[in-house]
């Protein structure tokens, strides 16, 4: 979404808040008091900016992706098991409609702000990319219209199609600001097609497809964290089947095949997108780019991991297991060969050494799951596409802002979501959760942004962390190795 009506609003930014996120088998009223807890802190922050201007300016509040977790979202089924339905567009109004359900104060909050005349741009994340099907985001609608009626807010009817809007990829302000979830950078959460997302099939990722795979497994992974299997090398993984009874084993074995088997197939089936010339005139006029600018953002876009069959073997650690089995293999044809002890001794060495040395290339060559270096990388190279001072970003969950030097600046909006308790799988501190929630607050002031760095405490009240004033006119972009490390 694209904008160049500068100074007449205020910007509220925040990201991730992962609304309806539950593991496969946390207990009901963990996820209840979890739900009670977002949907009240949410709601409390609506009703306040919905009644609180700065310099008399309407609010614009941007969701940086992720307000929604359709991935990890349960719904009750007709019986007492709880399912997660395959992704397509019935099982996606199922989640929405439990959804309306379990935050029924956000919603009424969203219907409140938009009544007092502010705007809410909502970014479709990774966990949420359900929302860019027109039929999701039509019954979006009806659900606040629905609302509006029953609170005396019907003159919100003539006019909410102007005060929200979905974003299938960014929101900016030409030459200002430019604002992603941050999925599209990530290997792992990409899709190849992210600039047609009319469709159901480009919006499945990798994540999606190993969140399949592991409620199909839940029984036994139910009590491991997504952010904790994320941390998993092949030995934890290794170790954990094992740990499970021979039944159990056997149908994790089948769903592994399974899941392999279609993510093999998909990078058979891929193939790199190219825009046309005729592609890159609508899908310009869609977002207000202009071609040549889209085409440099397109490009410096992650390929999912599928999209490239040898990140695949490494991602599945396949090419470990050729190394070990081509490994034994050349031993064991050493130790039955008829050569002397001598011979023999110095050929295992040999193998040895070339299995450490492969072994340690491919360590290194195995794509890492950690987002955050790929983020950093990804707005330098918006921002000098873009010559925009100022690059925001969620996704990885890390609140951080970076100063890219020559007047560019990067913020990433971290996470509204409350972490879990690892021993119990509910949210830690549970019963109190004192969690600060951080958002940007900006300001447009004259020739430069006023950004405010907030916290929106458990108290119902905002606390101002920093403040910094980014001018509008930055230089060229000048990237350096030491710029682009992890912090």
């Amino acid at each position: 979404m694209s904008s160049n009506e500068g100074p007449h609003h205020n910007l509220l930014l925040l990201s991730d808040l992962h609304l309806g996120e539950q593991l496969p088998q946390e207990a009901r009223e963990h996820v209840q008091e979890r739900a009670s807890f977002q949907d009240q802190q949410f709601f409390s922050f609506l009703q306040h900016y919905a009644h609180h201007k700065v310099r008399q300016k309407p609010w614009r509040l941007v969701i940086a992706g992720d307000l929604l977790d359709f991935m990890h979202l349960h719904v009750p089924h007709e019986d007492t098991r709880w399912y997660v339905p395959s992704w397509d567009q019935k099982g996606a109004k199922l989640k929405l409609q439990h959804l309306f359900q379990l935050f029924p104060q956000t919603f009424l909050g969203m219907a409140t702000f938009l009544h007092a005349g502010h705007q809410l741009h909502i970014i479709t994340g990774n966990h949420d990319a359900e929302l860019n099907l027109p039929q999701i985001q039509d019954l979006f609608f009806q659900h606040l219209l629905d609302l509006a009626q029953q609170h005396g807010m019907e003159e919100l009817a003539h006019d909410l199609h102007n005060r929200l809007y979905f974003c299938p990829w960014y929101y900016a302000e030409e030459g200002l600001i430019h604002i992603e979830h941050g999925h599209l950078h990530d290997p792992l959460c990409t899709v190849e097609s992210f600039l047609q997302p009319d469709t159901e099939a480009p919006l499945r990722s990798v994540s999606h497809l190993a969140v399949e795979a592991q409620y199909l497994c839940q029984e036994s992974f139910g009590c491991v964290t997504a952010h904790e299997a994320d941390q998993w090398g092949a030995y934890d993984i290794a170790r954990h089947i094992f740990r499970q009874p021979l039944q159990q084993q056997t149908h994790i074995l089948k769903v592994a095949a399974k899941s392999v088997y279609r993510l093999f197939s998909l990078s058979w089936q891929q193939r790199p997108a190219s825009l046309s010339t005729r592609d890159l005139e609508v899908v310009s006029a869609r977002y207000g780019l202009c071609p040549q600018k889209l085409e440099k953002l397109h490009k410096s876009h992650s390929l999912p991991l599928y999209a490239r069959t040898f990140d695949l073997l490494q991602m599945l650690y396949l090419d470990r297991l050729l190394l070990v089995i081509l490994t034994a293999w050349l031993v064991t044809k050493s130790l039955r060969s008829s050569a002397s002890h001598t011979t023999i001794a110095g050929m295992m060495t040999l193998i040895s050494f070339a299995f450490v040395g492969i072994y340690m290339y491919l360590s290194r060559r195995f794509p890492v799951t950690a987002t955050a270096p790929s983020l950093l990388k990804a707005a330098y190279s918006i921002a000098d596409h873009l010559r925009v001072p100022l690059t925001i970003f969620g996704h990885n969950h890390q609140f951080e802002h970076r100063d890219l030097g020559d007047g560019h600046h990067y913020i990433n909006l971290g996470t509204w979501s409350p972490t879990f308790d690892e021993e119990e799988h509910r949210p830690q501190n549970s019963g109190v959760l004192s969690q600060q929630q951080p958002f940007l607050m900006i300001q447009h002031v004259d020739d430069a942004l006023q950004v405010d760095f907030m916290s929106w405490t458990t108290e119902g009240v905002t606390q101002l962390q920093q403040s910094t004033l980014i001018p509008t006119q930055p230089q060229t972009i000048k990237e350096s190795a030491n710029a682009l490390s992890p912090a």
